[in-house]
């Protein structure tokens, strides 16, 4: 990590083209994704605005939900070079999001855990094997015994 390195900041004319789709609350600025889904359904051209607000939307929907229906807008920032997109590690970010998410339930004694719960379903299965006779194939995570989010909170 270098520490006397330039500061990083994100230039504002990026966020421009995604302010339309922006919402406040409690003064955090967020992308509805509400607004994205339908922005996008009348797109007609697959350009660069289409493949960041498709991104975006994939992201405040299913890799790194939160309790609201918006994503923040500074998460625009790692979309905004469409270029580098394919080149992401997505899976790490999603699980970093989610192992944060784990600890803020942890400090902050939250009663639900958001984040890709896509993971949180493999990582309790993969660390499940031996513990139980059989397990259901489709996991409802609210059947989880209060036993079993310990086991999964300590493995993690």
């Amino acid at each position: 990590i270098i520490l006397n390195g330039e500061e990083v900041e994100g230039r504002s004319e990026e966020l421009e083209p995604f302010r339309v789709f922006s919402t406040r609350d409690c003064g955090r600025q967020a992308i509805s994704t509400s607004l994205m889904k339908k922005e996008l359904s009348k797109m007609k051209d697959s350009d660069d605005l289409f493949l960041q607000l498709f991104i975006l939307y994939v992201m405040g929907v299913l890799l790194v939900p939160s309790r609201r229906e918006d994503i923040s807008l500074s998460s625009v920032y790692d979309v905004t070079d469409v270029a580098d997109i394919p080149k992401k590690n997505w899976a790490s970010f999603c699980f970093n999001e989610l192992v944060k998410c784990i600890c803020d339930h942890n400090a902050y004694k939250r009663e639900y855990i958001p984040g890709c719960l896509l993971f949180l379903e493999l990582i309790f299965l993969e660390h499940a094997n031996g513990i139980f006779q059989t397990i259901d194939g489709s996991l409802d995570l609210m059947s989880w015994g209060s036993g079993d989010v310990e086991l999964l909170l300590t493995k993690v």
